[in-house]
């Protein structure tokens, strides 16, 4: 089963797995930060904070522009109560997201 199939049945530590294993597999580029977002996200769902903001911060040096590992970023500092840090991530992802009509600035 793969990570995604495996988030949607809110299976998240396994689907993190693999997304690990997916990790390990390709070189640190750009067109792969979608893995280290969608392993976050899975470490979100289970509030593994300083996980979720190690894997934001990687999908970030790949690729500065990611509105949802900003989102990401903002959610995991917030959550470690580095307020100021976070708030600026966040607003980069609701900035984002207005500019592309994505539906995540609803959850901002």
């Amino acid at each position: 089963m793969t990570g995604n199939a495996l988030f949607s049945k809110g299976r998240y530590l396994p689907a993190a797995e693999r997304y690990t294993e997916a990790i390990t597999l390709v070189s640190k580029d750009p067109a792969f930060a979608a893995l280290y977002v969608n392993r976050a996200m899975c470490y979100k769902k289970v509030e593994r904070w300083e996980a979720v903001v190690e894997d934001a911060g990687t999908a970030l040096s790949l690729d500065s522009n990611h509105m949802k590992a900003h989102y990401l970023m903002g959610i995991g500092l917030r959550e470690q109560q580095q307020l100021a840090q976070g708030m600026l991530h966040l607003q980069k992802a609701l900035e984002a997201a207005r500019e592309k009509g994505d539906s995540i600035k609803d959850e901002m």
